[in-house]
């Protein structure tokens, strides 16, 4: 996997991530953060969601959501104060890149040595340093 693939797996997971939480939202008509609003019994822990847009599966855990979009896995955390989607963790965005890679694929020790390359040259910047949460330049 070379920089400038990495880079583009992020900027997709970046435009997927936000898209299926406001598809999640608007699917419940919910105004708040969709784990707030499991929390609250206002969502179910998981369900199938299907749209003009996209048909995926969705389950909550912990602090994030795990959205499964036929093969591919978009795992997310909310976080602040209105538990909003934030940023990627290097965790979730490897299990990203393992579920849509068509070719091979790197081990993770690879797969994060290349990250922290990206992140070392200020293509990669910390949002939520103490908790992992990363976002692209």
């Amino acid at each position: 996997m070379s920089k400038k693939e990495l880079i583009n797996l992020i900027k997709l997971f970046e435009a997927m991530a936000p898209l299926m939480n406001r598809l999640l939202k608007e699917t419940y008509k919910e105004d708040i953060s969709p784990i707030l609003a499991y929390t609250k019994h206002l969502i179910p822990r998981s369900g199938f969601i299907e749209t003009d847009e996209l048909s995926f599966k969705y389950q909550f855990h912990g602090r994030g959501c795990k959205f499964m979009l036929g093969d591919k896995i978009i795992d997310i955390n909310y976080y602040g104060d209105e538990f909003t989607y934030q940023g990627f963790s290097s965790g979730g965005l490897y299990r990203f890149y393992e579920t849509s890679s068509k070719g091979p694929i790197l081990g993770r020790e690879e797969f994060y040595d290349l990250f922290n390359k990206l992140k070392d040259q200020g293509f990669i910047g910390q949002k939520i340093p103490p908790l992992g949460t990363y976002y692209l330049k």
